[in-house]
């Protein structure tokens, strides 16, 4: 399994890049900050992103989502906390990133 951890942000929120060994799909997880650092080391991990996965709807973990997913890769989110994207005070995502 390749797994690398991205923590250089304010809040040191843990990001994750998964993919299966010999797979060149990757998974972002919690995409909290800086969408460019993040698709850097996806490109510097020889990894493709097709998938960003937010594990809850706090701003530190999905305020990037977007731009990272930006190019028709699919944001999945527990249904439950779905509603940060149309609500910015929802879970105390509303906060600029």
């Amino acid at each position: 399994m390749h797994l690398d951890r991205l923590d250089d942000n304010p809040f040191g929120t843990n990001c994750w890049i998964v993919a299966a060994d010999g797979s060149e799909d990757a998974v972002v997880v919690d995409p909290g900050f800086y969408a460019d650092r993040i698709l850097q080391a996806v490109r510097d991990a020889g990894k493709r992103p097709v998938a960003v996965l937010a594990t809850h709807g706090h701003g530190d973990h999905i305020g990037q989502a977007a731009a990272v997913g930006a190019a028709g890769i699919p944001v999945l989110i527990h249904e439950a906390d779905a509603l940060v994207f149309d609500d910015a005070v929802a879970w105390g995502s509303g906060f600029p990133m």
